[in-house]
């Protein structure tokens, strides 16, 4: 009987056991199943706050998107080649490059790189028959702060000039790194 007894009680108890695990597993996956609803209904009532808070604030969200916008075209605009003050001193350094200096005259007299020819941006067009040579060649140009020096490189590529690249900062950075001009 004893015997019996140790074989059913052993017999039984995986059950039992078995019957425990399948109920804490239920259990379990209703808990979870009532947690992951709690979950979609947080995400749902905060995803539709949300919304609301948008189409409440359309015209802020507008003002946002259009400022950030505003601040990021000059970066995405950039016309022509730019190259640094380093780089300009690297190509000038070696010799062979046109320094085209798109600033009025009164502005060059004032002091401009050596070496460089000034022809005014307003009047470049008519006289790029004088430059034609350096077609091939490097063309730094170059104005007080690099805007116009950028107009005018891009209009050079467009005439042909596939080496022109702007100063970045013109005349200006030049000068305040201290870099050497003429008089």
């Amino acid at each position: 009987m004893m015997r019996l007894t140790a074989v059913h009680s052993s017999l039984n108890q995986p059950l039992y056991i078995g019957v425990y695990v399948g109920w804490l597993v239920l259990v379990g996956v209703k808990l979870l199943v009532c947690r992951c609803r709690l979950w979609i209904t947080l995400l749902d009532f905060y995803y539709w706050k949300l919304v609301k808070f948008i189409l409440e604030n359309i015209s802020l969200f507008g003002l946002a998107l259009l400022s950030g916008g505003a601040l990021l075209v000059p970066g995405l605009l950039r016309r022509g080649s730019k190259v640094s003050l380093l780089q300009a001193t690297q190509i000038i350094n070696q010799g062979k490059a046109l320094i085209l200096d798109v600033r009025e005259p009164d502005e060059f007299a004032a002091g401009h790189l050596r070496d460089a020819k000034n022809i005014s941006q307003k009047i470049l067009p008519s006289k790029l028959g004088e430059i034609e040579k350096f077609k091939s060649k490097p063309v730094i140009v170059v104005c007080a702060t690099g805007t116009r020096s950028a107009s005018a490189t891009a209009r050079l590529k467009k005439a042909g000039f596939s080496e022109a690249v702007s100063l970045d900062g013109g005349m200006t950075a030049w000068q305040a790194q201290s870099l050497p001009t003429v008089k």
